[in-house]
């Protein structure tokens, strides 16, 4: 929500959340391209995502 509550205006900022989760909840091995992402980011973000619950 911090992202949210940064980079968009007020009305918008629910959806946005939502957005992004949404975005990081279909993040795929295959996304690293697509996003300019470093594989190391992006299995280190994995290991953490596999061990935190939402």
């Amino acid at each position: 929500m911090r992202l949210a509550t940064e980079f968009a205006s007020a009305t918008d900022q629910n959806a946005f959340a939502q957005l992004l989760n949404d975005a990081l909840q279909q993040l795929h091995e295959g996304s690293v391209a697509r996003y300019r992402l470093k594989r190391s980011d992006f299995l280190a973000w994995q290991a953490i995502r596999n061990t935190t619950p939402l």
